[in-house]
């Protein structure tokens, strides 16, 4: 296991382009994560808005790894109009927060591992969980797998 160095920031609050769904079982969340991206990047391209930061956020509070309630979003370099109402696509701000945070690097496969870094620290340091959630994909590598990849698990918390 890797050792993850665990801390707080402050987060500010950023609108992106972002698309929705449920992703049946954890086999399927790739594919979901696929069509969600790929909606959330259309709306923000076409506009000529993408910044490059990509973020996946999980809002279930109950994890039992099935019908996952899954965001994928891109942040915006400026304002953009919201889309029409039978778009897979919307618009959105994701709220500032205090987040606890680790940076994960490699294979997404291992990433739970950050996972429970983090929510452990989370507990031991005198926090509560107040959100969902968020992968921000700092860097992708050629894929899943690729060693470059560098994923920074965040939560947003409140000292209890």
């Amino acid at each position: 296991m890797t050792d993850y160095t665990v801390t707080t920031k402050h987060v500010a609050a950023v609108d992106v382009a972002y698309a929705r769904d449920k992703a049946p079982t954890m086999d399927q969340l790739p594919a979901t994560l696929g069509k969600l991206f790929g909606a959330a990047y259309n709306l923000a391209s076409a506009h000529d808005a993408i910044d490059g930061l990509s973020i996946a956020m999980y809002h279930d509070t109950d994890w039992t790894g099935k019908d996952i309630d899954v965001s994928a979003a891109f942040i915006l370099t400026k304002p953009i109009p919201a889309p029409e109402e039978d778009s897979l696509a919307g618009v959105c701000t994701f709220p500032a927060a205090t987040m606890a945070f680790a940076m994960h690097e490699g294979a997404y496969a291992t990433m739970s591992q950050a996972y429970d870094a983090v929510l452990k620290w989370t507990v031991a340091n005198g926090y509560k969980v107040v959100g969902p959630g968020r992968e921000v994909y700092v860097h992708c590598g050629a894929d899943g797998n690729d060693p470059a990849n560098r994923t920074e698990i965040q939560f947003p918390v409140e000292k209890i």
